[in-house]
């Protein structure tokens, strides 16, 4: 339970703090666009990190000829999925109430 909601939190923070950076740096953009790249803020992250695990599940998994790194990408490809359905669900709404907040 904590996972979720440690998660949670994560995803409004980052997407609170894309939102506020985004505004900082391009105030003069719309309201849609400030709140795309709020939005995807968290999604992006998600996948960066899957990456990030997917090339290390492979380098130490390289050198044991008897070790896959099978269940490790399943359960990063997992995480990502779990990420993006937290990024919709919560980030969507943040991103949109951050923009609006923030853009006062």
């Amino acid at each position: 339970m904590e996972f979720v909601l440690v998660s949670a939190l994560l995803a409004v923070g980052v997407t609170t703090f894309a939102a506020w950076l985004v505004i900082k740096i391009r105030p003069n953009i719309g309201r849609g666009a400030h709140l795309l790249f709020s939005a995807i803020s968290f999604p992006i992250l998600s996948a960066i990190l899957f990456a990030l695990g997917f090339v290390i599940a492979l380098l130490s998994s390289a050198g044991d000829p008897g070790v896959s790194a099978g269940m490790p990408i399943l359960a990063l490809t997992f995480f990502l999925f779990y990420a993006l359905v937290i990024g919709a669900i919560l980030g969507v709404p943040t991103a949109f109430v951050a923009v609006m907040a923030l853009r006062r």
